[in-house]
């Protein structure tokens, strides 16, 4: 039997389900164009690959999490059962590694523009990813690997008594009237995702705003000192948008997780168990807007990556939909093949079927008999 959960509660499981099944799907668009195309496979789209997989990860932990959130009661918690370590533990360590790869990846995209576009040092540039990975998948791999020895993921459940909180699977479960405990619980917290989010945000932000600003001096200076096209002009103000997209995207869906987490915690540390009060900031209307917005944000990065690399990418999306296209006019080609065949077939048949003579017809009949 699966939990009751309240509207806002099962508003924001169907938010967070519906938009990480979208990543699921973009991450793999994301994917498929680039070994479907091999002249759009750029170090910056590889780069993009690398951060969709963390993104993939994130969207499937967080889905699996939630149905395992819905499925279950919860009434007694046992962090030995197999069903728990599969269906919370698991996407719990996913969710972190996934978030943290896809945060650091989302760097490495950032400095790769400003090296390239600033600096001008496209060797520098690619020289920079073989360490990338290192860093990108070893960090996320090392968090994991130490909250799990620490036995810090599983279940919060305290956000179970509030009446507005689905709860994902993420640092476990506290005895709340310890504020020690409380606080060890926030610091877990912080450093198992708000901190790569936050960081990653301001850290590309910075980036990416030099990288906009060198590219406005240089398209002033060549305005004045030579005659661009208006096409150029065009390509340039396109790209630069594209580069401005990326910490907006990053922004819209980190912030509402964020401040929510930090609401939530800053009120547990200075309430340390009294849960009435902990509901009653909970259920404020702001804090609830703010879960909504965090269902929407919380798995839709692989679907911003998508939109703004495939979707809103002209050679892409000109591709994409010449397949489309080309797929469905086979298709139907294919089924006026199959019925163009299957007419002259019975026209055959029809032609075959002349009148018999009497005398052939007893012939047959005595054989028979």
């Amino acid at each position: 039997m699966g939990v009751t959960l309240s509207l806002t509660s099962l508003v924001y499981v169907i938010l967070t389900l519906f938009f990480s099944v979208l990543s699921i799907l973009g991450t793999l668009l994301i994917i498929l164009v680039y070994f479907m195309y091999v002249d759009l496979r750029t170090t910056s789209r590889k780069i993009v690959v690398f951060l969709s997989i963390g993104d993939f990860i994130n969207a499937l932990s967080q889905t699996i999490g939630l149905v395992w959130y819905v499925s279950d009661t919860h009434t007694s918690v046992d962090y030995t059962d197999i069903k728990f370590l599969a269906l919370c533990e698991g996407p719990a360590a996913g969710l972190i590694f996934g978030t943290i790869a896809s945060c650091l990846w989302t760097v490495v995209l950032a400095l790769y523009m400003y090296i390239c576009i600033v600096r001008n040092r496209v060797g520098l540039a690619q020289k920079l990813i073989t360490p990338s990975h290192v860093v990108c998948w070893m960090i996320p791999s090392l968090m994991v690997i130490i909250l799990m020895s620490e036995t810090e993921l599983g279940y919060d459940e305290a956000l179970k008594n509030s009446s507005s909180s689905a709860s994902i699977c993420w640092i476990r479960n506290v005895n709340d009237s310890n504020p020690k405990a409380v606080f060890d619980q926030f610091l877990w917290q912080v450093f198992s995702m708000p901190f790569w989010e936050l960081t990653s945000v301001i850290v590309v932000a910075i980036l990416t705003s030099r990288t906009v600003h060198h590219v406005h001096a240089e398209i002033l200076r060549e305005k004045d000192q030579h005659d661009i096209s208006e096409e150029t002009m065009a390509a340039i103000w396109a790209a630069n948008k594209k580069m401005v997209a990326i910490p907006v995207v990053m922004v819209f869906v980190r912030i509402w997780g964020i401040a929510r987490f930090l609401v939530t915690a800053i009120t547990k540390m200075a309430y340390p168990g009294q849960k009435a009060i902990l509901k009653r900031v909970d259920s404020h209307p702001a804090m609830v807007i703010l879960m909504m917005l965090q269902g929407i944000g919380d798995g839709s990065q692989g679907l911003g990556n998508a939109m703004l690399f495939c979707f809103f990418t002209k050679s892409v999306r000109t591709r994409l939909w010449d397949g489309i296209k080309r797929a469905v006019s086979c298709k139907w080609r294919h089924k006026r093949r199959e019925k163009s065949t299957r007419s002259d077939h019975g026209s055959i048949l029809a032609d075959d079927r002349q009148p018999v003579p009497a005398g052939t017809a007893k012939i047959e009949s005595s054989v028979t008999v």
